[in-house]
Formats: structure tokens, C-alpha cells, sequence
């Protein structure tokens, strides 16, 4: 099987989404793998496949909307490019394009805690473990903090770069009154936090329908935070030189 496409209920109160797959494309596999795929087979026929998806492979169409997972992936591959264009180290030290996209990054096949971890582990990969000090550095923010030991002796130590990211909004912006930098922190301290606490547990195979909408949640807020940066970005005179995609301009972005 060479594609397939993301079912959802026509009910946005449903977070429960399947592999939804043309027939035709059944009829194409052997009798045993066809068996294999029917041993899957949902009781409910009466789901939706992703608009997107049915556009180029059903109707002959472009896409109308990119999803949230390929615009991270664009949001910082363009914050590289503004970096460059106003005289900056690259934010990212390491990004990537829609078709090298890391496996786990996307739907969850199986809504299980296992799954969700693997997918914040990942987010936190993408925006927070590649931020680049040097960055930080030209724009003359505080790279070191103080700390004390349990001995209570202080010393300097680098500065967490998801702190210094923050800090870096939090000082770029003057008047935020939909709270996007708020909103930003929010999320990047989420994600961190999440992986921080799983990284040392015994992770649920269970499986819990309700953790696609957790996952929703994560993926949509990650990629305001990451475009929120973009944004800031885009405010210094020479990023003006930077072509903005048009799906991330208007922004045309699924919310699932």
C-alpha cells in the first residue's frame, strides 16, 4: 500500500480518526493482504477523508491547505532564511523539509501514551534541542545565569536556549494584546517539561481515543508558537527581502 489517507468524524466533538483507503487500491493487494486489512475494518463507514488528500489523489487537484506538521516544518526553515537575510546565526542548527520529515512526526497511528511521547519527544527535537546560542549571542542577550549548589556555592552556568528563546520574545515584543508570546512560552515549556517527565517513566501502551485531540492540541499550538517567532522576525527592516510562502502568509494551515 503505497497511500492512504487520515479518516475523521464529521463531529468536531470527536477526536477519533482512522486509516481511511479507496477500495481500489484494496483490490489491487493479494487475497492475504487484503484479508489483513479487512481483519482492521471499522464497523462505522460514515468517515470523512482528509480534504487534502482526496484533492490530488481522488479529484486531480491541488491541495487547498498544507497541515500544521508540514508548516512547523516550514515556519523554520524560513526563520533560517530571515536569519540570514538580517545578519544572524540561523535560530535552527539543524531543520528539515516536509519529504525528510522524522517518522514520528505526524498523526498518531495509535492513540497511546507510548505514541504521544514519542511525538513530543520529536517536537521537542524540532524547536527546542537545535536552538543555536550563537543566535542569542548577536542578538546580546544573557547567554549564563547564576546558580547555586547544594552547598550553596554560586557559579555561572550556560543558560537553557528555550529560556533565552523566550526571554529574546519577551523582550522583542512591546504590546501583545493577544498574548502570542504568552502563548509561545507556554507551549515550549509544556513540551519540555512533558518530555523531561517521561524520558524516566514506564510509558502506557494503552489504547485512549482521547489523546489524538492531546496531540491536536500540541501540533496546532506549536505551530503559533514557532509562527509567532517568524513574525517577530519578520519585523526587522531587512527581512523584508524574504519571500513568506503564501500558505504560511494568509496563513492557509488545517487545524488537524
Amino acid at each position: 500500500m503505497t497511500t492512504f489517507s487520515i479518516g475523521f468524524r464529521d463531529d468536531e466533538s470527536s477526536d477519533e480518526i482512522v486509516v481511511g483507503v479507496p477500495l481500489r487500491y484494496l483490490h489491487d493487494l493479494s487475497a492475504a493482504e487484503q484479508s489483513y486489512w479487512k481483519s482492521f475494518e471499522h464497523d462505522d463507514q460514515s468517515w470523512l477523508l482528509h480534504p487534502d488528500w482526496v484533492r490530488p489523489h481522488l479529484m486531480g487537484e491541488f491541495p487547498e491547505r498544507i497541515s500544521p506538521y508540514t508548516a512547523v516544518l516550514m515556519e523554520t526553515q524560513l526563520i533560517n532564511e530571515i536569519c540570514g537575510a538580517i545578519d544572524y546565526p540561523h535560530l535552527f542548527k539543524q531543520t528539515y523539509a516536509d519529504r525528510d520529515r522524522p517518522t514520528d512526526f505526524g498523526y498518531l497511528i495509535r492513540p497511546t501514551e507510548l505514541e504521544l511521547t514519542s511525538f513530543i519527544e520529536q517536537l521537542n527535537k524540532l524547536l527546542i534541542e537545535p536552538l543555536n546560542v550563537k543566535f542569542f549571542e548577536r542578538a546580546k542577550l544573557a547567554t549564563t545565569e547564576e546558580r547555586q549548589d547544594s552547598e550553596g556555592n554560586v557559579y555561572r552556568a550556560q543558560r537553557g536556549t528555550m529560556s533565552m528563546l523566550i526571554a529574546w520574545m519577551e523582550r522583542t515584543v512591546t504590546h501583545d494584546p493577544n498574548g502570542l508570546v504568552q502563548s509561545a512560552s507556554s507551549i515550549l515549556r509544556e513540551i519540555r517539561r512533558r518530555r523531561s517527565k517521561t524520558a524516566h517513566s514506564i510509558r502506557d501502551n494503552a489504547y485512549v481515543p482521547s489523546l489524538w485531540g492531546e496531540q491536536r492540541r500540541f501540533i496546532v499550538e506549536s505551530y503559533f508558537a514557532i509562527r509567532t517567532v517568524r513574525q517577530l522576525l519578520q519585523s526587522h527592516p531587512r527581512a523584508s527581502s524574504v519571500r513568506v510562502p503564501v500558505e504560511l502568509d494568509e496563513p492557509r494551515v488545517w487545524p488537524f
